[in-house]
């Protein structure tokens, strides 16, 4: 027997044998130890404000470490806007949280020609972290890149992403992780992978006003020294540049302690010196064809929450889709346009401004312009309302669709619903814009158009401005049956918001004013509305009376539908009150009701309650409600109908935790706030209130 034995230490390779025979070769490679990635870019010179920005984020992150949960957020907002500067200021101030490193990576989404392919991400990102070469499938580099960051403790920071499909192969997966993505665009489509979404507004004028003018005072404005720092400093971020050109347009109203002259002197050259903007952009527009310079004014007429596509182009232009389409890729090209998503494009603010003016000062008629772009939209509008609420009375919607062009077809309700939230924000500045230019027929028609969008997807702020303003426009136009129904549609955007005193008052003054009419079909839902505000504001047994004024009411005219409506709700008092039994038989009336109208929607909605009085039962009934919850859990998720989908879950949850499952109640709750993240809800201080009185599990 032969016993090998080593002392001391030992460096390297090690062979170790009985007898040997021949000669043994041991190639010792060079040790390379794995560097830490810090890939941060630098912190921006001119950081301005953002407190209340960081504020959210550092929630954000707080809630995904007590849930231990990674942290993943999306944060969105116009170019220029400080997203990046906002991002590495809070990475770096957090930098100690993270042993294992800081990763950065520029995606380059702005446009499809120079988004970067997932697969060249995860390979730079593999090496950062100190893996080898990268497997050439997409799945196993993005599994093995998930593999590694599974324990580790690290923050990326992915930059100017394009969209969710460019992200969701990178992220990582370790509870003690944080992802940030930056976009132009919101990216909705990460709240399914539990991101947080928030939206980066511009600069606000004070603050940027501030800054400015301490910087600008601290050099005395001599416009020497302004240019030196400008230079010095490598120049003001564009968002701080837009703040300047707004004061410089307003030179007669200088800050305390600066002249008119001295204010116009200082920011002028600094604006000169960075942003020629004016001579740059007449430069670009004297280059354009006619059909492109005509298509450029036109984009700056429109609101810029409005993205651009082809076929409002063509609409506001008269000209084919094809011919819009190649208008706008050649002002792409030209860097007049910024590309989105779906051959969509943007128009920086700078841009939109000189755009406009040209159209001034060239176009004869740009009102008359900006209204093909309104009935564009309102015939969207209006062809998705009658997909997602074919049993809504209809009303009037006053507009000129171009014949040139294909009438607006979706595909189904969900198409017509994402459509709408894709556009919600251009719809409410056109709404605005028809406001201001005293259109007051078409600025109701648009808002009561937007009832499905508000109604399914709780955007509380712009369903209450919108219908504030619907009914100035309603009252303004002496539309009587328009007043009615924009105070019946906003004081819901009210009661859904939890402002239930401010919704009685609209339903109150709806109910007196279609009793005057002699409308019993308004009237009706007055009363529904009223009961709705008292059963949600804690006061159900006041709801009793007006819910059962309006089943009389709609029952004297045959209007079984909204018979359904009331009795869902006098249902829900019941479940209140532990009436389990009499609950059921309302629930289950509403549901036949609703199946005979054919009102899915609503048909989902009573279903949900069945399912919770066998819920609350307990016992043998208990699994059939958790089963019976399965169907509209479906549909609300595939309708894309965030409310319900999380009301639904929220029951789920309840059912776990009578069945004593504390684990998979916590999920459902979870699950629920997640699909409720960025929405106004006052269900979801509910929600957070019951989860933290579950018992925690081992």
């Amino acid at each position: 027997m032969t016993t090998n034995s080593l002392s001391g230490t030992v460096h390297g390779s090690v062979v170790q044998a009985g007898t040997v025979h021949g000669g043994v070769h041991v190639h010792v490679g060079t040790h390379r130890r794995h560097v830490v990635p810090r890939q941060l870019p630098p912190p921006a010179p001119h950081f301005v404000d953002r407190v209340e920005d960081l504020g959210r984020l550092r929630a954000v992150r707080a809630r995904a470490a007590a849930s231990g949960t990674p942290t993943l957020v999306a944060v969105s907002g116009p170019p220029g806007v400080g997203k990046t500067a906002a991002a590495v200021r809070w990475l770096r101030e957090c930098a100690g949280d993270f042993p294992d490193g800081q990763v950065y990576i520029d995606l380059h989404g702005h446009s499809p020609r120079t988004a970067q392919p997932a697969g060249e991400v995860l390979a730079r990102l593999l090496r950062a972290v100190g893996v080898g070469a990268a497997p050439l499938d997409i799945e196993e580099a993005s599994a093995l890149w998930r593999s590694v960051t599974a324990q580790q403790c690290i923050a990326l920071l992915l930059d100017n992403a394009r969209d969710t499909d460019q992200v969701r192969p990178l992220l990582v997966a370790g509870g003690r992780t944080l992802t940030v993505v930056t976009s132009r665009r919101q990216l909705p489509g990460l709240v399914l992978d539990g991101a947080a979404l928030h939206c980066l507004k511009p600069l606000e004028e004070e603050a940027g006003r501030d800054f400015l003018f301490r910087r600008l005072d601290g050099r005395r404005c001599a416009e020497g020294d302004v240019r030196a720092w400008v230079t010095a400093t490598g120049g003001l971020p564009l968002a701080l540049h837009v703040v300047a050109a707004r004061l410089l347009a307003r030179p007669d109203t200088p800050p305390a302690g600066l002249t008119t002259a001295l204010t116009q002197n200082a920011l002028a050259p600094l604006i000169q010196e960075e942003h020629p903007v004016t001579d740059a952009l007449d430069q670009s527009y004297a280059t354009l064809g006619p059909a492109d310079a005509a298509v450029y004014r036109l984009a700056g007429l429109l609101p810029p929450q409005i993205l651009l596509d082809a076929s409002v182009c063509a609409a506001m232009a008269q000209v084919a889709a094809e011919e819009a389409a190649s208008s706008l890729e050649r002002l792409c090209d030209a860097s007049l346009l910024e590309a989105q998503e779906g051959d969509r494009y943007r128009m920086h603010d700078l841009v939109r401004s000189h755009a406009a003016q040209k159209a001034d000062q060239e176009m004869s008629d740009t009102a008359a312009a900006v209204r093909r772009a309104f009935d564009w939209h309102l015939g969207h509008v209006a062809a998705a309302e009658r997909l997602l609420c074919p049993t809504r009375p209809p009303q009037r919607r006053d507009h000129i669709w171009p014949e040139h062009l294909p009438a607006p077809d979706f595909a189904d309700a969900s198409a017509a619903l994402d459509w709408l939230d894709a556009h919600r924000t251009g719809l409410m500045a056109l709404v605005r814009e028809a406001s201001r230019r005293e259109w007051h027929e078409a600025t109701w028609q648009l808002v009561d158009g937007l009832w499905p969008l508000f109604h399914r997807l709780h955007h509380i702020d712009l369903w209450i401005e919108a219908h504030r303003i619907g009914l100035a426009a309603a009252r303004a136009a002496d539309a009587a049956a328009a007043v009615r129904r924009m105070l019946t549609s906003g004081a819901a955007g009210y009661n859904a918001g939890g402002e239930h005193r401010q919704a009685e008052h609209w339903y109150a003054q709806a109910r007196g004013l279609a009793a005057e009419a002699g409308d019993p079909r308004d009237e009706g839902q007055a009363l529904l509305g009223m009961g709705a505000a008292a059963v949600e504001d804690g006061r159900p047994l006041d709801g009793i009376a007006p819910l059962n004024s309006a089943v009389r009411v709609w029952a004297g005219i045959g209007y079984d539908r909204g018979v359904a409506l009331a009795r869902v709700l006098l249902g829900e008092i019941a479940l209140a009150q532990n009436e389990l039994p009499r609950a059921r038989k309302l629930f289950l009336a509403a549901l036949a009701t609703f199946g005979q109208v054919n009102d899915p929607f609503d048909q989902a909605r009573a279903l949900c309650f069945v399912a919770l009085t066998h819920i609350r039962a307990g016992g043998n009934d208990l699994a059939a409600g958790m089963e019976l919850l399965e169907k509209p859990l479906g549909f609300f998720r595939e309708e894309g109908a965030l409310y319900w989908y999380g009301r639904a879950l929220e029951m789920k949850g309840h059912g776990a935790q009578l069945a004593g499952d504390t684990a998979q109640a916590r999920a459902y709750g979870q699950q629920a706030l997640e699909a409720w993240r960025g929405l106004k809800l006052k269900d979801i201080d509910r929600v957070r209130i019951w989860l933290a009185g579950l018992p925690q599990t081992p």
